[in-house]
């Protein structure tokens, strides 16, 4: 409840990038655990995507690595909050990432982890595992191709890809 009303009143950026000085003892475990498993696949100066990158919470441990970062989200809020908690240390790219250039419709949902450019797959997902959120229509987004990423920044070492649809 409280946290739905800081959202309105400081946005949902700000809210998440205080939150992260003061995580819950779960998301302490967690960040233990991310730690570990990212210092077992990226070392010094290797390249990683980061696609779906949403509030960053797989950047930190690569960062931790030596890994340099590229990290491509869509959603205005989570850039926002990548822009703030990492600034120069990574780089971010606004866009979607698809098969081709171009624009799409993003959907999203009420919380920060769901949106996606599908159709079909909001569709198969309100009757199943996301039956209880209300998907809006946000706003057209460039779209940008790996080929592109990889043109511009190099070949990645690994990418991280989470997406719905």
């Amino acid at each position: 409840m409280l946290k739905e009303k800081l959202k309105k009143i400081m946005g949902l950026s700000n809210v998440m990038y205080l939150r992260s000085f003061f995580p819950t003892k779960q998301e302490q475990k967690n960040r233990k655990i991310r730690k570990r498993f990212y210092s077992k696949l990226v070392t010094k100066d290797m390249l990683c995507f980061d696609a779906g990158a949403n509030f960053g919470n797989r950047i930190q441990p690569m960062l931790a690595s030596g890994a340099r970062v590229v990290a491509i989200e869509p959603q205005e809020e989570c850039v926002k909050y990548l822009k703030r908690k990492y600034g120069k240390k990574i780089v971010i790219v606004a866009k979607g990432l698809d098969k081709v250039e171009g624009k799409k419709i993003l959907y999203t949902a009420q919380s920060h982890v769901l949106a996606s450019f599908s159709e079909s797959w909001i569709k198969v997902a309100q009757k199943e595992r996301f039956n209880q959120y209300r998907w809006k229509k946000d706003h057209e987004i460039e779209m940008t191709t790996l080929d592109n990423l990889i043109g511009k920044y190099g070949k990645p070492y690994f990418i991280k890809i989470d997406v719905e649809g």
